[in-house]
């Protein structure tokens, strides 16, 4: 179970951040922190605007000696996904002998065209030694990891995550995506995995299977990390109360070197690889930086990027800093985990928005709904289309449950459906839906 604030432990990182900025034992300091960011981000502007084409355009005349405080980031512009997508070559700062890894994305927390994404053997590197330190947030040396993340290619996240992890003394059981749940269980169980890390509909799906198939290896389990999307309170709920284990959650993407912060005992969010990268929250439409406790969009600066430095790329992940102090003692920024995105809102028509999470939230609450997946069509009539994967449960039932509770819990479908402008239906599936391993989201139908 969580630990109690009594015994909460210090994350990690703060110690490892420490050592990679330098700092004397004992002395870590925000101030601290702040200067080595300020100085590593004179060093990557110079990088960039000396080796890159694309930002030998973007900062020509630039004097990056006169960034004398974070208040000066404003004066860098910004880096978006569609300039990713444009430019993608003319990122690069290194030569092709040099690339270990190039990435192509169709969607990694961004949407649009697909994007490339380049890295040295020193950017991996990174990566390794923040994936080492922060796995021992959530699992000890002797411990045993089921990767469920896609890890066959060299430098993939399940890869790097399996080589990171086993340095800190924690054995990786690489496996992949799950597509089937008592093959996974059935691993598990062999090789008497510890902990499990993986995308929150795929381990929902693992712990919502019969006790006599999932308790062999369910029982074992001392945590849970979920990643790669949003993590309902509702899922949380479920699986503490079917495993009985803490559950962790991990923040990153492609464009940040997969690795970007991770939460701790006290769950208050994500704790920041602050080392490489800097982090602001800045007013989605104006791009105003905002201060602590305000939301708006996260936005990243890599420090230490070799092939592929990015300056204040924008996630379209929507967030805020944290104002208290999280409960494990440190002085690390935490950042709250992420519910919704830039473009995640969906109009109903004339009776508001919803989004994935506002679903999330709901249909997660019924046992037996392990998935799902939401279309919306627009005509005289709006139509919200939902396919749920309902397992060892009275489908009907649920269905049944599942439209009274979106009704009564979402405003914009309660005002859709009593005005007769939303037709809302769900329909069970009739066997696993497709899992891309990609964040889930709602499919907009636009008819021509």
């Amino acid at each position: 179970m969580s630990a109690s604030l009594a015994t909460l432990r210090k994350t990690p990182l703060e110690s490892w951040i420490a050592c990679r900025t330098h700092a004397a034992p004992g002395t870590l300091t925000r101030d601290h922190i702040a200067t080595y960011q300020l100085a590593k981000l004179r060093d990557s502007l110079l990088w960039a605007r000396q080796h890159s084409a694309y930002y030998s355009r973007r900062l020509h005349g630039f004097d990056e000696s006169l960034l004398r405080s974070m208040d000066d980031l404003r004066r860098i512009p910004f880096t978006s996904a569609s300039d990713l997508a444009d430019h993608g070559a003319e990122f690069v700062c290194v030569s092709q002998d040099d690339v270990q890894r190039v990435v192509t994305l169709a969607s990694s927390g961004t949407t649009g065209d697909p994007k490339r994404l380049f890295f040295t053997a020193a950017d991996h590197e990174r990566t390794l030694d923040f994936f080492e330190h922060g796995v021992s947030t959530l699992a000890h040396p002797g411990d045993k990891m089921l990767i469920a993340l896609p890890g066959e290619r060299h430098g993939s996240v399940g890869n790097l995550l399996a080589k990171g992890i086993e340095r800190s003394g924690v054995r990786a059981i690489p496996y992949g995506l799950i597509a089937n749940t008592g093959e996974v269980l059935q691993t598990m169980a062999d090789e008497q995995a510890t902990s499990i890390i993986g995308f929150p509909v795929q381990l929902l799906s693992l712990a919502a299977e019969p006790a006599s198939l999932a308790d062999r290896a369910l029982s074992r389990l001392r945590s849970i990390v979920l990643c790669s999307d949003y993590v309902s309170p509702a899922v949380l709920q479920r699986l503490k109360a079917r495993i009985g284990c803490d559950v962790f959650e991990h923040y990153g993407m492609t464009e940040m070197g997969l690795g970007g912060g991770v939460d701790c005992e006290a769950h208050h969010g994500y704790h920041l690889r602050e080392a490489d990268l800097l982090f602001e929250i800045v007013d989605p439409q104006s791009g105003e930086p905002l201060p602590d406790g305000e939301t708006g969009e996260v936005v990243f600066t890599t420090l230490t990027r070799e092939a592929m430095p990015l300056l204040r790329y924008r996630t379209g992940d929507i967030s805020r800093f944290e104002s208290e102090p999280c409960g494990c003692g440190t002085l690390l920024k935490n950042l709250q985990r992420i519910r919704e995105r830039v473009d995640s809102r969906v109009a109903l028509g004339y009776c508001g928005a919803v989004t994935m999470a506002d679903l999330d939230d709901v249909l997660f609450q019924v046992e037996g709904v392990v998935d799902f997946s939401a279309s919306l069509a627009s005509g005289k009539i709006t139509e919200l289309r939902i396919v749920c994967r309902i397992v060892h449960a009275d489908e009907q039932k649920a269905i049944g449950t599942l439209l009274r509770m979106l009704e009564q819990k979402v405003g914009a479908i309660r005002r859709g459906t009593q005005s007769g402008e939303l037709r809302l239906t769900i329909e069970a599936a009739p066997g696993p839906l497709e899992f891309h391993g990609a964040k889930r989201r709602i499919e907009v139908i636009t008819h021509r």
